[in-house]
This record gives C-alpha cells, structure tokens and sequence, in this order.
C-alpha cells in the first residue's frame, strides 16, 4: 500500500497535475490550490464541530443536566 508519506505525495502530485489541466481549460482552480496548501502544510485545516456537540438529538444529556442545575439554583435561593 505504501507508506504515509509516499501516499501524501501521491495525493499532491494528483492535485497538482489537476490544477494544471484545469487551468489550461480555463476552469476555477481555488479549491484545489486550497486543498494543495493543507496538504503542504501551509495553512492549517479549520476545525469543525460534529458529533453530540452540534445534533440536538445527541444534545439530550446537556439539557438534562442544565435543568437540573436550575433545581439546585431554586433549592438554593429558598
């Protein structure tokens, strides 16, 4: 299969033959230059959220604990 650096480079020399044929068509090449300056290490990938941080379906147990935070507040306050 090949090591991590041999698919790396792999994967850089494709985006790169893809920029240059795009080019020549005339076509948008902004998002492969981008994907070219991550994969060199450039700029840095941006970090998105995923998991029970963003689906509320999964977001069940925050809301029970911040419910139960405001009995404790009412508890508390009396």
């Amino acid at each position: 299969m090949g090591s991590k650096a041999q698919r790396l480079n792999q994967h850089v020399a494709k985006i790169m033959r893809k920029i240059k044929k795009f080019e020549r068509k005339g076509w948008k090449t902004g998002g492969l230059k981008k994907e070219l300056s991550y994969c060199m290490g450039e700029t840095p990938r941006p970090a998105f959220k995923t998991g029970a941080t963003v689906d509320p379906r999964k977001n069940k147990g925050l809301r029970f604990r911040e419910s139960s935070n405001k009995k404790d507040d009412k508890e508390n306050n009396k």
